[in-house]
């Protein structure tokens, strides 16, 4: 067996957890002081392209600026001496919402708006200190119980967020998003304010509700058509056992016109709570989740190992 690879003289590689097209995330021990973390490395092939190493690190940056509970919690920023960029951040035990979603489908509404308050609490971290997080889908937030009856949810990859950089890099790059979850102004290049990241968490809050997005398609191309001609179907239509309040408030969310949108994420807290109707639900002023215990979506619910994907 090859030794294990060293990362800036202190970094242990240990685990690939995950990978994309844009690099690779690694549970890693730091042999100095002896602790686990995960390790975010840029791949070589894309060190030296300048978009794409501004968006590494506006990841690495606003997960560093919003220092939320509920916000990936990220360490440091760095380069090895061969030329690796990396980033270190918090090393997470839990499953994310999209295999949460593919395992189980439709999980239960006093369960999903307690996950969704928490993912409207970071994001108004963020809005608070003006960045908006752009890419909001199942695959960026992680859910762990650290009590049987008490999920507790990070939201991560700020990798395409805006309002680190300034107008010049939003608009020089300004990548799409995720079609499925992404707000009709994002898909069409248009300036995006927090109102986006609204769009996107009504999107996640449907699919969590109803078992699958709002818009299909075969291709991002028909997505997106979807996205910008369908009307929404209520999804109180798609599942008779959410409230008619509570499908409002999510229509609403996903307004097509910024304007006519919910304004903010501590708004969209706010309607949510009012919406509830197990009356387990409270906003605190600093937009905490809530202390009443939530149901776990299956008694039998499999627990995950460490993972940052």
């Amino acid at each position: 067996m090859s030794a294990p690879r060293l990362i800036d003289g202190k970094f242990v590689l240990r685990r690939r957890l995950g990978a994309g097209s844009g690099g690779e995330v690694w549970e890693a021990e730091n042999v100095v002081v002896g602790k686990r973390v995960a390790l975010k490395l840029l791949h070589a092939a894309l060190a030296k392209d300048g978009d794409t190493q501004a968006r590494f690190t506006a990841e690495a940056r606003a997960g560093a600026l919003i220092s939320h509970p509920n916000v990936i919690d990220i360490y440091d920023l760095g380069v090895d001496d061969d030329g690796t960029t990396y980033f270190v951040m918090e090393l997470l035990a839990g499953e994310s919402l999209a295999t949460m979603l593919e395992s189980r489908g439709a999980i239960p509404i006093p369960y999903a708006i307690e996950l969704m308050l928490q993912i409207l609490a970071a994001l108004a971290a963020a809005h608070e200190r003006g960045i908006i997080h752009r890419d909001l889908k199942p695959q960026n937030v992680i859910i762990s119980h650290p009590r049987p009856d008490r999920p507790h949810v990070k939201v991560l990859d700020f990798g395409i967020a805006a309002g680190l950089f300034g107008a010049d890099f939003a608009a020089e790059t300004r990548p799409l998003g995720t079609p499925l979850y992404t707000a009709p102004e994002q898909a069409v290049g248009r300036e995006v304010d927090a109102r986006a990241d609204v769009y996107a968490a009504g999107a996640v809050l449907y699919e969590m509700l109803v078992g699958h997005p709002p818009f299909g398609g075969s291709d991002t191309f028909t997505v997106l058509a979807n996205v910008m001609t369908m009307p929404l179907v209520p999804p109180h239509e798609r599942n008779r056992q959410i409230p008619v309040q509570l499908s409002e408030v999510i229509c609403r969310a996903m307004s097509r016109e910024p304007e006519t949108r919910t304004a903010s994420a501590k708004a969209l807290a706010t309607e949510l709570v009012n919406a509830g109707s197990s009356g387990a639900h409270t906003l605190p002023p600093d937009m905490a989740p809530s202390l009443d215990p939530i149901p776990l979506v299956s008694p039998g619910s499999r627990r995950k190992g460490p993972t940052n994907t």
